[in-house]
């Protein structure tokens, strides 16, 4: 789907399969919207290696939207907002769920980020709230903002309310200055500068709030090249005073509902579920109402059968966390991504 229109919006699409980006939205579409998509297995394949990507954008004029969309396998990147020449700026990327993006290295250590935002020019305004990433079972970073060949002072990056799990390193901030980060969780593999890469102006960081997990011990966090445990690293550099470090692994299953804006009774699940159980009871009261029928799709599987369905009655609706073999690409896969449940999940609520 390739936008180059003011003011398109693309809502509750599925694409995938496509031998180049699953979206591009372009600066000729100021105040464009992707909402709502599933995006899977785009991407060049054996043609060349790791290019093309689920979402590739740029912006100058007007604002740009990506909101709830869930974006996995792609052989290039997740999301992918970079520009040579052009202009990264007045972007928003809310509640989207990237995962597993990279697949068309053979070498699984190289795997592309589930979301990149950077350039050759600065970044100006961009918003990165309440994302979701999993990146497991294979290397690469998950999350990248900034670019090394851009010193891109006076960024105004917010990131804020993200789950970011996977990737070495979880996340990369690179050649930045103005990042405000609070409210953030990463989840690392616990290996050595495996949370945060960090290079740029450090009187212009700003954390708050921000909660890690890995192995402590390890020198996990990374700052224009040397690497530090946490202790350390905020002792080092002033960061992360008020984060706090919340051992090997969260305990608590998470759940994130995200009601549909343009379709009632539609909601995207997100389901981390650390204990790997058979099944995840979701609160759906605020998608749902009592003697709605309902169908729930994993995304994994868009085209089989539900993998639940039933009528709704108010009480808690259990999620099946079974293992969910992916559909391989119409070119076949370069590398094979590991399955993600019954650890984690993401599916569709529709009501029927």
């Amino acid at each position: 789907v390739n936008i180059s229109g003011p003011g398109v919006k693309a809502i509750n699409m599925i694409v995938h399969d496509n031998g180049g980006n699953g979206f591009g939205v372009w600066s000729q579409a100021p105040d464009a919207e992707v909402y709502g998509s599933v995006v899977y297995n785009n991407g060049r394949q054996r043609v060349t290696s790791g290019y093309a990507h689920g979402i590739y954008t740029q912006n100058d004029q007007g604002s740009k939207l990506f909101q709830d969309n869930i974006v996995f396998h792609q052989f290039g990147y997740g999301i992918h907002a970079y520009a040579e020449e052009g202009s990264i700026a007045h972007m928003t990327f809310d509640g989207n769920v990237s995962f597993d993006n990279g697949v068309g290295t053979t070498d699984p250590e190289k795997a592309q980020p589930d979301l990149f935002v950077g350039g050759m020019t600065p970044l100006r305004d961009v918003t990165i709230t309440n994302n979701m990433t999993w990146h497991v079972g294979y290397g690469g970073g998950s999350v990248w903002i900034g670019y090394a060949s851009c010193r891109c002072t006076g960024a105004g990056v917010v990131l804020q309310h993200n789950y970011f799990v996977g990737g070495t390193p979880v996340l990369r901030l690179e050649s930045l200055a103005g990042v405000r980060a609070t409210w953030n969780t990463l989840v690392g593999p616990g290996r050595k500068a495996s949370i945060i890469e960090e290079s740029g102006a450090p009187a212009e960081f700003f954390w708050r709030g921000n909660i890690y997990y890995g192995d402590e011990t390890e020198r996990e966090f990374q700052w224009d090249g040397d690497t530090y445990t946490f202790a350390a690293w905020r002792s080092s550099t002033g960061f992360g005073a008020r984060d706090g470090y919340g051992g090997p692994r969260p305990v608590d299953t998470r759940v994130f509902v995200r009601p549909n804006r343009y379709e009632p009774g539609r909601a995207n699940v997100v389901v981390y579920d650390w204990d790997g159980t058979s099944s995840v009871s979701v609160d759906l009261s605020n998608v749902l109402q009592p003697g709605d029928a309902y169908e729930i799709r994993n995304v994994q599987s868009w085209f089989a059968a539900p993998v639940a369905a039933g009528v709704y009655t108010g009480a808690l609706v259990p999620f099946p966390m079974t293992p969910v073999v992916p559909p391989a690409p119409q070119g076949g896969w370069v590398v094979t991504p590991p399955l993600t449940e019954p650890r984690f999940g993401a599916f569709v609520v529709l009501r029927r």
